[in-house]
């Protein structure tokens, strides 16, 4: 009888430790659950942003003074180029240093990319870094204005050209602040800001030229006006921003460091706080960031954060014993990834290095680039063909720019309205804007094949040259610069956007001067052209499916 007695104890003891064994496994599994689902990122720690009045005010503020800014840039480029050469010839300067004024901008914009988005990847402070730009922006645009020597419209272009580094961070900022589905669309409307000043440019450079103004010793005429007449531009877009630009994506981090407990409520939509004995407050997550105090202590906290039937976000500071205990350790591991994006290791750089040299992304840059100098060079010899060509004035080549810029901006619009319904994928974009390109220049071959200069057989060629490049353009510009802050770490977005961009102003600077090259052997220049884009789309879609698994990569490691 003891003997059955120890057996029946042994039973229950062996059935106890397998209970408590499994319930330890399921506690652990419950944990890494946790943690590998509420690290603090946008798309799911704050899953109501979207809803946050507040903060969809500011964002869509701070949206508009980045298209404000980006009419700025494309207004500057449009009135400073007409009038750059008259305005040198006063120093009686050679030709040569034309290119040379013109290729110092986007020189300059090489460096301040990489360097404006190394920054705000460790500040996240877009309103005071677009402060920055915004004031080499304006001394450039005086400098360039003072009528003492070449070498300070020279001095003057290369300074405007540092406030270009605003793509880098501009472009940060909607990563950090929008979902990936809309990014697509935003990059367009930014982009649609930028044509909007090209084509309104020429406009007011047509009013600056009659201009002719003493101002003591300083002269206003029609090639100082233009720089003058940007720095007060530049001025008023300073005050925009000091009003209606805020720091989103600080605010974003901020909120995830000190509220790393975030839950929504679950309880249905009869919740009613009058009847809980617990203790609330409300609270929007665009409350005002001091930034001279934390929001709150870096001591563990105790509360969830419910979302109630009208919006509105409520903090419970009353959790249970298991609750306690479950987000105590979530809030350990949340700091521990907080802690290491505050204070990276060295080797951030490298591992940057390392992820844009991956095949994929080398195949996308590849792609931009091979893109980005047909069109500029398209640029240089779309006057040169058609006056030598068709024989037309300026009336005739302003008309096709003009043209050629309201297709851009429909295009455009097309894509912020349209992309995100129809689910068109940036893949799909820049598989497009390579297929154009092709028959573009294939076109391009084929119109110069005629010894007639009979306008009736050369010019629906010409037409359709001009309709596929000026589509290219919208589509690669949104279609790139989404794709690339899909395949690289969000906290590195500013310094991954500023490589990228500054690929577009390489192929700014060597366009024109294989472009002035290439006039004279359009069909070699064609086919060359050709044989480059081919290669970029063999390579990119050799590349799609590892495009595709290195996305829903990158989106499990970001939400």
């Amino acid at each position: 009888m003891a003997l059955h007695s120890l057996d029946f104890l042994e039973a229950k003891q062996t059935v106890e430790r397998l209970l408590l064994i499994v319930n330890t496994v399921k506690n652990a599994a419950c944990i890494l659950k946790m943690s590998l689902t509420q690290q603090p990122a946008f798309d799911s720690r704050f899953e109501n942003l979207e809803k946050d009045a507040v903060f969809i005010r500011k964002r869509k503020a701070t949206v508009a003074c980045f298209i404000t800014r980006m009419f700025l840039l494309g207004a500057e480029y449009a009135i400073i180029l007409p009038s750059i050469w008259l305005y040198l010839k006063k120093f009686n300067v050679e030709p040569w240093f034309l290119g040379i004024v013109i290729a110092v901008y986007p020189f300059a914009a090489i460096i301040s990319l990489p360097v404006v988005g190394y920054l705000f990847d460790k500040l996240k402070r877009i309103k005071e870094i677009i402060l920055i730009l915004n004031s080499f922006e304006i001394i450039g645009n005086i400098v360039y204005a003072i009528p003492i020597s070449k070498w300070m419209v020279f001095m003057g272009r290369f300074l405007a050209g540092l406030g270009d580094g605003f793509y880098a961070c501009a472009t940060s900022e909607v990563v950090h602040t929008y979902p990936v589905s809309q990014r697509t669309g935003i990059f367009a409307l930014l982009e649609l800001g930028r044509v909007l000043g090209i084509t309104f440019g020429p406009a007011l450079n047509f009013f600056l030229s009659k201009v002719d103004v003493q101002i003591g010793g300083w002269r206003i005429d029609s090639g100082t006006s233009p720089g003058l007449f940007m720095a007060l531009l530049w001025i008023l877009c300073q005050v925009i921003t000091i009003y209606y630009t805020s720091n989103l994506s600080l605010l974003i981090e901020e909120r995830a460091r000190y509220y790393p407990n975030i839950k929504l409520d679950t309880r249905g939509l009869n919740f009613d706080c009058s009847k809980e004995s617990k203790r609330m407050r409300e609270t929007s997550l665009c409350e005002s960031l001091n930034d001279e105090e934390p929001l709150i202590s870096q001591t563990k906290l105790s509360f969830k954060l419910y979302k109630s039937t009208n919006g509105a976000l409520y903090v419970d500071d009353n959790l249970t014993e298991e609750e306690s205990w479950a987000e105590s350790n979530n809030s350990d591991f949340s700091t521990s990834l907080n802690s290491s994006k505050i204070l990276p290791p060295k080797s951030d750089l490298l591992k940057l290095f390392l992820t844009l040299c991956t095949t994929e992304i080398l195949c996308i840059f590849y792609a931009d680039l091979v893109l980005w100098l047909a069109q500029t060079e398209f640029e240089v010899l779309l006057p040169l063909i058609t006056q030598e060509s068709y024989n037309w004035g300026e009336n005739y080549v302003s008309v096709v720019y003009m043209v050629g810029g309201v297709w851009l901006m429909i295009v455009f619009f097309l894509i912020y309205k349209f992309a995100e319904k129809l689910k068109i994928k940036d893949q799909h974009f820049i598989l497009i804007s390579l297929i154009f390109t092709v028959l573009a220049l294939l076109l391009m071959m084929c119109e110069q094949i005629p010894d007639s200069k009979d306008i009736k057989k050369r010019l629906p060629i010409f037409i359709s040259i001009c309709v596929l490049i000026f589509s290219t353009i919208p589509l690669n510009l949104v279609a790139v610069k989404s794709l690339v802050s899909k395949l690289t770490p969000r906290e590195k977005q500013g310094l991954a956007q500023g490589v990228y961009s500054s690929i577009g102003r390489v192929a700014l600077i060597l366009g024109p001067i294989l472009a002035s090259a290439a006039f004279s052997h359009l069909i070699i220049f064609a086919t060359v052209m050709s044989v480059l884009c081919i290669i970029g789309l063999v390579w990119f879609v050799l590349n799609l499916g590892n495009i595709r698994r290195k996305i829903t990569l990158m989106d499990l490691r970001n939400s």
